[in-house]
């Protein structure tokens, strides 16, 4: 079981169920636009990533140095010492194609993102993250999808029953290669 969506056995790892008049009241994980006021008055800082791999073969870490350059961003995780913010200058560069992209299609409420293809290059990027900390309405925009989606507090999946019909018609799924299965279509450097 894996969360890429071509696995024969797909677990997702987060949903966004649309808000029915039914489904209202049920045990979803709402997000109230007074929820996101407050947290936005306590917010004092720019932008904040989890990192544990800190050589990837996209280069994600000179795209974060390189963003580190225009706009406030805070590193927690296993990289956080080796992406640290000095006055040092690299290159951010990614020629991969990633075909299991998690925000394509539906997965992804409409609006609820910041897509780094949307910009030219991390300085016009840096300036946009600057520009939503200083205007409250223009970041709460992404947080409209919280009036038409809610985040279930359990995930639905019809991975197991696949397994379960699998085992009894014996039926066999063999991987030759884990990890070209595993790895199949994502970042990878095409250099």
């Amino acid at each position: 079981m894996t969360y890429r969506r071509d696995s024969r056995y797909f677990f997702p790892y987060g949903q966004f169920v649309p808000l029915t008049s039914q489904g209202r009241g049920e045990d979803p994980v709402t997000v109230s636009e007074r929820k996101i006021l407050d947290a936005l008055k306590r917010k004092s800082k720019g932008s904040l990533i989890f990192v544990s791999n800190c050589k990837t073969p996209s280069k994600r870490e000179d795209f974060v140095m390189d963003l580190g350059q225009h706009t406030e961003v805070t590193v927690r995780g296993n990289c956080e010492k080796s992406l640290s913010f000095g006055n040092r200058t690299r290159s951010s560069s990614c020629n991969s194609s990633c075909d299991d992209d998690a925000l394509i299609g539906t997965d992804v409420p409409s609006g609820s993102f910041i897509a780094l293809d949307d910009f030219k290059s991390t300085k016009e990027l840096g300036d946009y993250l600057n520009f939503l900390r200083r205007n409250d309405s223009a970041y709460l925009k992404y947080f409209e999808w919280t009036k038409h989606y809610r985040l279930p507090s359990s995930y639905k999946s019809d991975a197991l029953c696949k397994l379960c019909g699998d085992i009894y018609r014996e039926e066999h799924f063999v991987v030759e290669d884990i990890v070209q299965y595993y790895f199949k279509g994502q970042c990878s450097d095409s250099s």
